[in-house]
């Protein structure tokens, strides 16, 4: 937080640098040599192991005992991020990095002595202890000595000592023996250990002790041209306002939204760099590139030429990281990271096909150099914001939850990776890992904040005037929806064809799609129920109970009647959900971008079922569902958070929390007014939900239940229902075979996405019937499109010549389906009804909603696709219905655009 006083040079930071990088005998490189020997420690692992399995050497370790050696390094550091958290509460940043040094000094003298695996198991322990110290430490004494002008490339700096470290090591292995290794290491670690004591600590923690005249001195070393009288007053208020003594005190302080979003951020970061893949690749680096069959260059020259590569991005990153901000540095690094992934996952995948190694071996190398642009933001910037946002009081715990967590997640990649290996061999193994940096650039756009520029006191601010982005768990909530709708078109068609463990009959699948609409039924009348008790925030948590049983019936199923049960809860769920979410954010959003809120949770709809297609490609049903029942728990995890709608606390007579509520999710707005007006409106419409239903007699009222009703009839009578989960089996009926029936959809669910992205930018702008209309049209001409497709093919046409049709109509379908099909009646709902019975209103729709039941009853005979009747007069049927509808919608539907939802209800 140290503020710059006028002009300011290069020179006069100079402290600040030599902190990190410094020239001088007294100073000499500090925090930086001691992040050059933990590089030591990770650059050892990768010519060693190979060295140790080789059955030729003096020292011979069996690959599982590799894996132990590995992974006791980030084991190692669950206990070194305990340590220096309470080390970081009693001394102070700066002590806690001399203490830092003292395991990794015993550390090297036990790997010099040791002799089987179990002397390095201790030498990886006692070295991973100190590397979880440095990474809760480092951070915070470098954000308390910094000016926010160069606090971000210091941190890189000190970073980038680690990959120097790295490469070193990889130099030294191939050439001597562990034990001499393990000398120079140990002499450098020395050297740190001598010359840190020098420094003088931090100017918080002095200040924190009542220490001014040392404090003074601090600011003083460490910025010469700060006007040192008002950095100890600023740094005084800064430490009161942010102050508390107990426990309790600093777990009620967590709680807070902008710290608890603070360590939600910094914990999201360190699990993108961990299970993307960081520690598996540079410990079994050389490993990996002799199993590629690269033959051209050694693979430990190969290491180190790629760790050589991995310092200069880590420079690069130093030099743009407090110039281009934090955030574009992440999203360069993750993409860069996951093309890398991606190519060497084909690499593996072309040598398992049977192609030549000789043409495939730049690829590796290639790949690994990608890949080392971790270093130029992904491994940097989450220590970044580690130092930056959090306040004083906070700074240990943040650290130590930081460095905990960031182990374990370490761990837990790399004791993974060879028997996810095995499991599911190499390539699939790097295509995760690129996935997973592919999630962290979508993370990095829309959650992390900016903290370029900015002093400690500023960031907190920033984080206390963030919006609040409910919608976006929406958005997760339906993306479940959509994993548990396009769950069956890809497996169902596996279990028809006996590609898993069970084989079903055509009438046990039209049954497992039917019964997810059979548990909806359920899901909305306990869904009306649930609202009208708890609240829409509250039956939004519930229904994720329901799913977490579909997946777990899933996982065990051994039988039939598993696949059921499951398909009944999952639909339980998704009755339940409709039930309530576009209440939820007709209740939470502003008018003028509910819409587009609710189309954003729709999205999520067509994200889910993307992700279920990608995984059938890759995962048994079993596998996939593990991984479902792994966001589930996540997404109850972020919903526990939220508090409830300030609708639903004023209507129970909780005035103080819906304050609090309103202020959560309108940070502008003026609460006592706002209030006010919720308080009149409900006064307005009083009466408990159930004695409140004779209104729907009033002529408004029933005119918006029958438009609703209607909305949600025409949107399952398209056959929406049936084209999503038989998805695949139609385009295999349409006689395509020029591509992959699979690959199909996953591009036409891509277009999905497409779609509801185009429609939340349009219905805010040129309202819902319009956007209704449009879609309509779209659903007749791909419907009557594909029906012609299956009459030219009973007429015996080639299906050669017209292959490209059925995937452009469904294509068109799916674009219209998530333009306005699904988007426009959810968010209709949340918006023409009276508060007390809005959730019976909503119950109705989803009961309207399950009128397709029967639909998805599919006869499917002889590898011919048939709906019904097994003729395409029902595919014209439905063309006939939507002809009908956009008239209907234009002389019976309502504008809701741009009306706060009281005004809606006096319009009506």
């Amino acid at each position: 937080m140290l503020r710059e006083n006028g002009t300011t040079s290069a020179f006069d930071l100079w402290p600040q640098w030599l902190t990190a990088a410094s020239e001088k005998c007294q100073i000499l490189i500090a925090v930086t040599i001691l992040a050059v020997s933990l590089g030591l420690v990770a650059g050892w692992t990768s010519p060693y192991l190979a060295k140790f399995t080789h059955k030729e050497t003096k020292i011979h370790i069996t690959e599982d005992e590799a894996s132990w050696i590995a992974s006791f390094l980030p084991m190692g550091r669950l206990f070194g991020a305990i340590c220096g958290s309470l080390s970081l509460e009693y001394f102070g940043s700066k002590i806690s990095l001399v203490i830092t040094g003292l395991p990794l000094m015993i550390g090297w003298i036990c790997m010099i002595f040791a002799t089987t695996a179990v002397g390095f198991y201790v030498f990886r322990i006692l070295t991973g202890a100190s590397m979880g110290m440095f990474f809760t430490c480092f951070p915070i004494f470098i954000g308390e000595i910094s000016t926010a002008r160069i606090r971000g490339a210091l941190i890189g700096l000190v970073i980038n000592g680690l990959p120097i470290g790295t490469v070193i090591g990889n130099i030294m292995g191939p050439q001597i023996s562990y034990k001499w290794f393990g000398v120079i290491s140990l002499l450098l670690t020395s050297i740190f250990l001598l010359t840190f004591p020098c420094l003088p600590k931090s100017p918080y923690y002095l200040i924190r002790h009542n220490s001014m005249e040392n404090a003074a001195k601090s600011i003083y070393f460490y910025h010469r041209k700060s006007n040192v009288t008002e950095e100890i007053k600023e740094i005084k208020i800064f430490i009161e306002e942010t102050r508390v003594s107990t426990l309790r005190q600093r777990l009620k302080l967590m709680a807070e939204p902008n710290n608890r979003n603070a360590f939600l951020i910094v914990v999201s970061l360190f699990f993108f760099m961990q299970i993307g893949g960081l520690n598996s690749i540079v410990f079994y680096m050389e490993i990996i590139i002799r199993k590629a069959k690269v033959t051209f260059i050694s693979p430990s020259s190969v290491v180190i030429i790629v760790t050589s590569i991995g310092i200069i991005y880590g420079w690069l990153g130093i030099y743009a990281i407090d110039r281009y901000g934090r955030k574009l540095l992440l999203i360069i690094s993750c993409s860069s990271i996951s093309i890398g992934m991606m190519t060497i996952g084909t690499h593996f995948l072309l040598l398992t096909h049977g192609y030549n190694s000789e043409m495939l071996q730049p690829l590796p190398v290639i790949s690994m150099i990608m890949f080392m642009m971790i270093c130029f933001g992904l491994t940097s910037v989450p220590s970044t914001l580690l130092s930056e946002l959090f306040p004083v009081t906070l700074k240990s715990i943040a650290g130590f939850i930081s460095s905990f967590t960031s182990a374990l997640f370490a761990f837990i990649s790399t004791k993974t990776f060879q028997p996810l290996v095995d499991l599911l061999t190499m390539p699939y193994v790097f295509f995760i890992y690129g996935s997973i940096t592919i999630l962290c650039i979508f993370y990095t756009i829309f959650y992390v904040p900016e903290t370029k520029g900015k002093t400690l006191k500023e960031i907190q601010v920033l984080l206390k005037s963030r919006n609040r982005h409910a919608d976006r768990r929406i958005g997760l909530l339906l993306m479940q929806i959509g994993l548990l709708a396009g769950w069956s078109s890809p497996y169902i068609e596996r279990l028809l064809t006996g590609q898993s463990f069970m084989l079903i009959t055509v009438k046990e699948a039209s049954l497992i799609v039917s019964f997810l609409n059979l548990g909806r039924l359920f899901g909305a009348i306990i869904g009306v129920i649930f609202v009208n008790i708890f609240g829409s925030r509250k039956s939004i948590l519930i229904c994720t109970i329901p799913m977490s049983f579909c997946w777990i019936f899933t996982i065990i199923a051994d039988r039939i009647f598993w696949l059921y049960l499951g398909r009944i809860c999952g639909g339980i769920s998704m009755g339940i959900s409709y039930s309530c979410f576009s209440l939820y954010l007709g209740e939470i959003a502003d008018s003028n971008i509910r819409g587009a809120l609710v189309t954003v949770g729709m999205a999520g709809v067509s994200c889910g079922t993307l992700f279920i297609f990608l995984m059938a490609c890759y995962l048994s049903f079993r596998i996939s569902a593990i991984v479902n029942l792994i966001f589930n728990i996540i997404l109850t995890i972020l919903f526990i958070w939220l508090p409830d709608t300030p609708h639903h606390l004023v209507k129970t007579n909780q005035d103080e929390k819906a304050k609090q509520s309103i202020l959560w999710y309108h940070r502008d707005s003026n609460v006592d007014l706002e209030l006010s007006n919720l308080k009149n409106f409900y006064n307005e419409f009083n009466g408990s939900t159930f004695v409140a239903l004779k209104q729907f007699k009033i002529p408004q009222i029933r005119n918006a239940m029958l438009v609703t009703i209607a909305l949600f009839f025409y949107t399952q009578m398209c056959g929406l229902n049936t084209i999503l989960f038989y998805m695949e089996t139609i385009i295999k009926s349409a006689q395509v075979d020029f591509i992959e029936p699979s690959f199909i959809v996953i591009i036409v669910t891509i277009f999905g996405i497409m779609a509801s992205l185009i429609s939340m930018t349009l219905i805010d702008t040129f309202g819902r019937k319009i956007l209704m209309c449009c879609s309509c049209l779209m659903v007749i001409i791909s419907l009557s499109s594909l029906g012609t497709h299956f009459q030219l093919l009973d007429m015996n046409v080639d299906p050669k010549m017209i292959q490209w049709l059925p995937i452009a109509c469904i294509i068109l379908f799916e674009m219209a389906a998530f333009v306005g099909l699904l988007p426009v009646p959810s968010a209709v709902v949340g918006e023409i009804f009276p508060p007390n019975i809005k959730c019976v209103a909503a119950s109705i729709s989803t009961i309207s909603l399950c009128g397709d039941v029967k639909r998805g009853n599919v006869g499917m005979e002889l590898g011919q696709f048939h709906i019904l009747q097994g003729n395409i007069s029902t595919t014209c049927s439905l063309t006939v219905l939507n002809v009908t509808w956009p008239r209907v919608l234009w002389y019976r539907g309502n504008w809701t655009l741009p009306y706060l939802a009281q005004t809606i209800i006096n319009k009506r």
